[in-house]
């Protein structure tokens, strides 16, 4: 369920036995990459799994509905979406704090500097809690 009016992109995460981060991205205009090392969402996913010795497969698929590069935050919104969802789906129970800093993680690799991102927590704590 939408958190959102459209347009908003989709993030779904699968896990599996691959011991790998996969991505696709449907309708993926702007060639965003999918190499995990080169994606926010992928590079969070992999902080997340290497800090918590995690070893399992995970398969991100984004669904684009928004284009990148025009300031809304879509790549940092990836990567909060996505340790949102892992730490869901593995019980994790990560304060606010430990949600941001791991999709801080994944946006300052990419950007390659730091990042902040505060307006997460009453974002969430809004629409999910």
């Amino acid at each position: 369920m939408p958190c959102l009016r459209k347009p908003y992109d989709i993030i779904e995460l699968s896990l599996n036995d691959s011991g790998q981060i996969t991505i696709q991205i449907d309708h993926n205009v702007q060639n965003i990459p999918t190499n995990p090392n080169d994606n926010t969402a992928g590079l969070a996913a992999m902080a997340l799994l290497n800090a918590k010795k995690l070893n399992t497969g995970i398969h991100i698929n984004i669904i684009k509905n928004m284009s990148s590069g025009g300031g809304m935050g879509t790549t940092g919104a990836s990567a909060g979406a996505t340790i949102f969802g892992l730490d869901k789906l593995f019980s994790l129970g990560l304060s606010n704090n430990e949600l941001i800093d791991f999709a801080r993680r994944g946006r300052s690799l990419q950007a390659g500097h730091p990042m902040l991102i505060m307006w997460l927590p009453p974002f969430w704590v809004d629409l999910f809690w």
